[in-house]
């Protein structure tokens, strides 16, 4: 479904991406592993259409998308959860869940997909009304990947949905993401927890210095120890 191609990205000078490729296939679950500055955050958001890349290409469906705008890319069916999640802290959480009907290829059945996203998570049908700047960061990674679902994306990105996340709370997103996988739900997830991580996907990629150190399966990676060692530092 999603393929990328010896992706590199510059920031100035600097190679933040060197040569990266990788694929994700339709209904799989693949993380993106590596230590902070290893380029996690810089392929989603280039994906995504934030950032242009020097050079390689990115498809969906056997499209090309690398060079087109973020809107294009989110009706395409790519969904961006953010590291920090973006949300919009003056407006309501009912608000900020129907900004995503403007991102839509289909808008007729947007209500049965928000009542669909609200038994998903449940704790935001009671918070409807409430500025989603007073939400705890629990409560905001659930709007964002709320926000997220309801643009209809075949491929959800999430950016280190767990950071900042006291450990209970840690528990419910990676609850979410787990029912997520069950329904089919194509996901590509950057996360810093490894543990969690390989219990939850398909397949996983290590990032290291912008380039991918290794990859393989949650079986083929299962001796995490030695591979967070080796390539993630103290990231766990």
């Amino acid at each position: 479904m999603l393929r990328v191609d010896d992706l590199s990205v510059r920031y100035g000078r600097v190679e933040a991406l060197r040569g990266v490729s990788l694929e994700l296939r339709d209904r799989e679950a693949v993380g993106i592993l590596g230590a902070n500055g290893a380029g996690k955050t810089t392929l989603l958001a280039t994906i995504a259409g934030l950032l242009s890349p020097a050079r390689g290409t990115i498809e969906l469906d056997g499209r090309r998308i690398d060079g087109s705008p973020p809107e294009s890319i989110v009706r395409g069916g790519i969904a961006h959860v953010p590291e920090g999640r973006r949300i919009f802290g003056s407006l309501t959480v009912g608000e900020n869940m129907r900004l995503a009907r403007n991102a839509r290829r289909n808008d007729g059945n947007f209500a049965e997909d928000l009542e669909g996203v609200m038994e998903l998570l449940p704790t935001l049908r009671r918070l409807l009304d409430t500025p989603a700047g007073k939400l705890s960061g629990g409560e905001q990674q659930q709007l964002a990947i709320a926000r997220a679902l309801l643009c209809e994306p075949r491929v959800l990105m999430l950016d280190e949905p767990s950071l900042g996340l006291a450990p209970q709370v840690v528990d419910t997103v990676f609850e979410v993401l787990a029912s997520l996988r069950a329904r089919g739900v194509t996901l590509l997830l950057v996360e810093q927890n490894v543990r969690r991580t390989l219990r939850l996907v398909d397949r996983a990629y290590v990032l290291r210095a912008g380039n991918v150190e290794v990859s393989g399966s949650r079986e083929e990676l299962a001796d995490f120890e030695a591979l967070a060692d080796a390539y993630l530092g103290a990231a766990r």
